[in-house]
């Protein structure tokens, strides 16, 4: 029997471009082992749903992304800087590491910090302040990953708390209609994300309030109904 998992981060950053800085930030999850003639399996826990991470990951995901960020541009308003943010990523279930591959960017996006008054401006696609379950590498909140597209003003100050606003578009390919057999295409839908956060409740104690709002418009071809 062996077993052999493997978790490596690397992250780099140089100032060679002028007036801006470029950083390489990487992410490679790994396993190897068999058993009998079995392949290595992730323990969970009888009728659980999820399993425990660090040291029970024996698929394979890895992460490469460039982050170029420009901050000394003329006029420019205090604190301010322009960003360009580019990742890409391959995922690979245990068994099938042989077919790890690499297809669309993961994320790929501009941001203007603090061009736009109080907000900033961004527009991409973006893996959008997920919020997770670090211990079962499960996202809860995660509207981005897996959008087509999406823009928004973020970090806003107002009142006593940060103003987010962001919307998202979807498209989901090889969809089945629901009357026409054998009728498949692509089905589009839209998400509005509202998030006011880091509202001081005294101490180290904060609020964050989230709202969105989802629309899916009518598809005569697959005779979806709005």
């Amino acid at each position: 029997r062996l077993a052999l998992c493997g978790l490596i981060a690397l992250g780099c950053t140089t100032n060679a471009f002028a007036d801006g800085n470029l950083s390489l930030h990487g992410y490679l999850r790994t396993g190897l082992g068999f058993s009998d003639g079995t392949s290595q399996p992730a323990f969970g826990a009888p009728g659980a749903n999820s399993k425990y991470r660090l040291g029970n990951e024996p698929d394979t995901e890895v992460e490469l992304a460039l982050d170029y960020r420009y901050e000394k541009t003329a006029d420019a308003p205090k604190d301010s800087y322009m960003q360009g943010y580019f990742m890409l990523t391959g995922y690979a279930p245990v068994g099938n590491s042989s077919k790890l591959a690499v297809s669309d960017p993961a994320q790929f996006y501009l941001k203007f910090s603090r061009y736009l008054g109080a907000f900033d401006l961004w527009a991409g696609r973006r893996w959008y302040q997920r919020k997770d379950i670090h211990m079962n590498d499960h996202f809860w909140l995660n509207p981005g990953q897996g959008s087509q597209a999406a823009a928004g003003l973020e970090d806003g100050e107002f009142g006593p708390g940060r103003l987010d606003l962001a919307i998202f578009a979807y498209e989901d390919p090889d969809v089945a209609s629901v009357t026409l057999a054998g009728t498949t295409g692509t089905l589009h839908s839209r998400v509005a994300d509202l998030r006011y956060r880091d509202i001081s409740l005294g101490g180290d104690l904060k609020l964050s309030l989230f709202a969105q709002y989802a629309q899916r418009p009518k598809d005569e071809v697959l005779d979806f109904k709005k």
